[in-house]
């Protein structure tokens, strides 16, 4: 009786062993195709910050002022739609204030009475 429950322990540890080795080799495919894919976006992000660096040089060389810019705005763009760019729309972060400050309300009346 013991021996019959050790081969099974030890048939059922064998098909453990090949499930383990076969999700490692998955494992590893993952690994190496997020692995190349990380690669190929490195190489593409390399290419078009050198492209960028040469359009700025020849914007420089043409005679236009190019500021430094954050990944979303063009560095060709003028000053006024770089803000309008970056502006967050209906925001009063820049309003005086005055401007923020709504209609004077005054102390609030109290509780509503309770109907009967």
């Amino acid at each position: 009786m013991i021996r019959e429950h050790l081969d099974q322990l030890i048939s059922e540890l064998g098909e453990h062993m090949e499930k383990t080795e076969r999700l490692r080799g998955e494992l590893r495919k993952h690994v190496a195709r997020a692995e190349q894919q990380l690669l190929e976006r490195v190489g593409r992000e390399a290419e078009l910050r050198n492209q960028i660096e040469d359009h700025e040089a020849n914007l420089r060389a043409d005679g236009h002022v190019v500021a430094p810019h954050a990944p979303h705005v063009d560095a060709g763009q003028p000053a006024a739609a770089i803000e309008a760019a970056t502006a967050v729309k209906g925001s009063t972060a820049f309003k005086p204030d005055s401007s923020r400050m709504g209609p004077e309300k005054g102390p609030s009346p109290g509780p509503k009475p309770s109907r009967p």
